[in-house]
């Protein structure tokens, strides 16, 4: 079973030109430290990151990272508890270094799920402004218009 399948985009050079994260895990091992649920990760991957580093390793997608190509856009929510923002602040900074078009935008005072109509309404048009300009060649203009 293919544990990161949602993150291949990022490392598939030519298969897609654009790609959505939000509220991903991008490191294993970050998140179990940092989750309200650490004993989800142990049932899900079968052990801690102590004990079985290399299913923690070949799992995270930050063990890809130097093979990203594709534009990422990274939503998260503030306060996340399941999957604390520190995952996409990691990506970000994975992908800024791998010099791959990326914007961050998080979301005050949002959990894993929007809650709120305008939040909801936010992350729907910056996708849609998102994959417009990296598919259909479209401008980007007011995009951080949408931040929260």
């Amino acid at each position: 079973m293919e544990k990161v399948l949602y993150y291949k985009p990022l490392t598939k050079m030519f298969l897609f030109k654009a790609v959505s994260v939000g509220g991903g895990i991008t490191n294993w091992t970050t998140n179990y430290v940092n989750t309200d649920i650490p004993y989800f990760i142990r049932t899900y991957l079968g052990n801690t990151p102590w004990n079985d580093p290399e299913i923690y390793s070949k799992t995270s997608p930050m063990s890809y990272i130097k093979t990203a190509r594709t534009p990422t856009l990274i939503q998260h929510g503030e306060m996340d508890a399941r999957v604390p923002s520190v995952n996409a602040y990691e990506l970000y900074q994975g992908l800024r270094d791998m010099e791959v078009d990326t914007e961050l935008i998080i979301f005050n005072g949002m959990a894993y799920s929007p809650e709120q109509p305008g939040i909801s309404q936010a992350i729907m048009r910056q996708n849609l402004m998102w994959f417009s300009h990296y598919i259909l060649g479209e401008d980007m203009k007011g995009f951080s218009y949408f931040n929260q």
